[in-house]
């Protein structure tokens, strides 16, 4: 609950807050100039939070990772501005620390990317496309085997291709 005050006292009268998940909030910030002004806000966020809270006698410190969404002319539905500053907070939750990150087309990007990589790979394994080869790892100084890493080739019509997979 206090984290809950601390966040409203960062925000404006006209701004909308609620509840997202568990431990997740969702902001609306309402006639925005500019995406620093919501980056200014982040900001705001991010330093009243870092002031420790005293609970039951614990002090305690809040952290809090943000992402940011801004409206596009694409965004005519909430569940996109949702989605676009829930994939900012992933990476922003990615980087480890406090802060956050601004939306941008290449999260999109890559998780598209990611997606057609392991929907290419499941259907090369559906298809038994690939062969597993062991490569001994020999010891420079004692000249014997340490261990020994896999390889996974891929057929293909022109003869086996490394897929840089280790």
């Amino acid at each position: 609950m206090e984290v809950a005050r601390r966040l409203e006292a960062c925000l404006r009268s006209r701004d909308n807050r609620g509840p997202l998940r568990r431990h997740e909030f969702t902001i609306l910030l309402e006639d925005l100039e500019d995406e620093q002004e919501a980056v200014r806000v982040a900001d705001r966020i991010l330093a009243r939070l870092q002031d420790r809270l005293e609970i039951d006698g614990h002090r305690v410190v809040a952290h809090a990772c943000i992402g940011i969404a801004l409206s596009k002319p694409g965004h005519t539905r909430p569940r996109t501005w949702l989605r676009d500053a829930d994939r900012a907070l992933q990476k922003a939750k990615a980087l480890g620390k406090p802060g956050f990150q601004v939306f941008d087309s290449a999260m999109t990007a890559g998780r598209c990317r990611s997606r057609n990589s392991r929907r290419r790979l499941r259907h090369a394994l559906d298809r038994e496309e690939f062969r597993t080869h062991y490569q001994p790892i020999v010891s420079v100084k004692g000249g014997k085997v340490a261990g020994f890493e896999v390889l996974l080739w891929r057929r293909s019509p022109n003869g086996p291709a490394p897929t840089g997979v280790q």
